[in-house]
């Protein structure tokens, strides 16, 4: 499966077990980038996103194992753990900002390669910035 998380500046993603921050402007564009049909979520992220692009499906957290190499699984809220999934892509969302977190994506992708990267503007947003590493 392949990840996608959105980040601040200093890797964190969560605060006080809820999202550090959103846009509206994320899943059309990431939806457009990744060239898929689906990306999953946990219902937390769902409730927030259903209705803002096509192809967003909810999915037990728990069910996440039985993705294939080509699905999308969204972190949001927790990291899960990393070394019991088939992890074949990673997309990192920056949100080039800094908020308060006590939750930062701890996965290793030091060895994975950056294939793309590109910039847009947001609702909410000035700049974010989509790296896809392989």
């Amino acid at each position: 499966m392949k990840l996608i998380i959105c980040v601040d500046d200093d890797g964190g993603f969560a605060f006080n077990n809820r999202r550090q921050s959103s846009d509206k402007a994320l899943f059309p564009c990431l939806m457009e980038i990744l060239e898929t049909g689906r990306i999953y979520m946990s219902d937390y992220s769902f409730k927030q996103y259903d209705g803002t692009a096509d192809g967003l499906v909810e999915i037990d957290e728990n069910d996440v194992k039985m993705l294939g190499d080509e699905d999308y699984f969204f972190i949001e809220k927790n990291n899960p753990d990393y070394s019991m999934l088939d992890i074949t892509g990673l997309t990192v969302v920056r949100w080039n900002r800094a908020y308060p977190s006590d939750v930062h994506f701890n996965f290793d992708y030091s060895a994975m390669e950056l294939a793309f990267t590109t910039e847009f503007v947001g609702n909410s947003h000035e700049k974010i910035t989509v790296e896809i590493y392989k």
